[in-house]
C-alpha cells in the first residue's frame, strides 16, 4: 500500500476460538448528520448501444420525480459525450475525468451507464451486437470524482425491473452524499499470526466479512484497497490546493490468530 505511513489506519485485533471471534478497535466510527441540499444530476449513457436507450430513458423519468434532484438536459450531456471517451469515466483511474465532466456539466452527481455483452455468443450473434447480460452502473460525486457506487445491474426481461434496480443504487448513493459526512474505508487482507499456513485462505475472507459489516454503517463508503490507494494518492498530490476538503481514506488493518494455531 503506497504512502501507508501517511494514511489513516485503524488496527483490528482478532482472536479466533472456533466458531466465534472477538473484534477490538482503538476508536469507534462516527458519522455527522448534515442537512439535505439541492442536487444536480447528469445521466450519461453509452450512445453507441441502442439497447441502453429505453432503460436510460426510464431511469431519468424515475429520477426526475425525486424531490430535490434536478436532471441536466440531454442536449448538454450529448455535447460532453461527443468529446469524452465514456470508458475513461468508469475506472478507479477516472477520478480526474469524472471531476472534469461534472465541472463542465455543473453537476453534483453523474450516473454513468454502459452495456456489458454476454459472456457467450452464438455464430449468429457477433460479440457486442447481441442482447446484453447486464448494465454497468457507476454513480460518482464530482467535487473529487469519488465513485459512490460501482455495480453491475442485471438486464431483466422487463426494462421496468432494470430501471427499478438502478434507481435503488442511485438513491442509496444520493442518501450517502446528502445525508452524511462520507468516511472512505478500505479493508486490506488480514495478517495471519498462526504458526502454520493452513489458514492463509482466511486472510481475504475475514477482510470481506468486515467489509460486509461496514456496509450497513451510516456515512461509510467501503472501497477496495486499490481505489483507496488511488484516492490517497490524488489527495496527497493535491495538497492544500483546489482538492475537495475530504479526509484520507481510513484503512482497517487486521490480524488474526486461532487459539489452536
Amino acid at each position: 500500500m503506497n504512502d501507508l505511513h501517511k494514511a489513516r489506519c485503524l488496527f483490528l485485533a482478532v482472536l479466533l476460538t472456533p466458531p466465534f471471534f472477538v473484534l477490538a478497535a482503538d476508536k469507534p466510527f462516527a458519522a455527522t448528520d448534515a442537512p439535505g441540499r439541492h442536487v444536480t444530476c447528469a445521466v450519461l449513457a453509452d450512445p453507441t448501444m441502442e439497447q441502453l436507450a429505453p432503460v436510460a430513458d426510464l431511469l431519468e423519468e424515475r429520477l426526475s420525480k425525486r424531490k430535490g434532484l434536478q436532471l441536466i438536459e440531454r442536449r448538454e450531456i450529448s455535447e460532453v459525450l461527443n468529446e469524452t471517451e465514456l470508458q475513461t469515466l468508469f475506472g478507479i483511474e477516472g477520478m480526474a475525468e469524472r471531476h472534469r465532466v461534472g465541472t463542465i456539466l455543473k453537476a453534483d452527481v453523474i450516473v454513468i451507464l454502459k452495456t456489458r455483452p454476454p459472456a457467450r455468443h452464438t455464430l449468429d450473434e457477433p460479440k457486442g451486437l447481441g442482447p446484453v447480460d447486464c448494465v454497468d452502473l457507476v454513480v460518482s460525486e464530482t467535487s473529487g470524482g469519488l465513485r459512490l457506487a460501482d455495480r453491475p445491474v442485471l438486464y431483466a426481461d422487463e426494462i421496468e425491473e432494470t430501471a427499478k434496480a438502478m434507481v435503488t443504487v442511485v438513491e442509496d448513493s444520493l442518501a450517502l452524499l446528502e445525508g452524511e459526512t462520507i468516511e472512505i474505508v478500505a479493508v486490506p487482507p488480514f495478517v495471519s499470526r498462526d504458526l502454520t499456513r493452513t489458514s492463509d485462505y482466511l486472510q481475504r475472507a475475514y477482510a470481506r466479512l468486515i467489509e460486509q459489516m461496514l456496509l450497513s454503517g451510516k456515512g461509510l463508503l467501503v472501497v477496495d484497497v486499490t481505489e483507496a490507494d488511488a484516492i490517497s494518492h490524488e489527495l496527497l498530490l493535491a495538497g492544500n490546493g483546489n482538492s475537495p476538503q475530504r479526509p484520507l481514506p481510513l484503512y482497517l488493518l487486521g490480524e488474526y490468530r486461532h487459539a489452536d494455531g
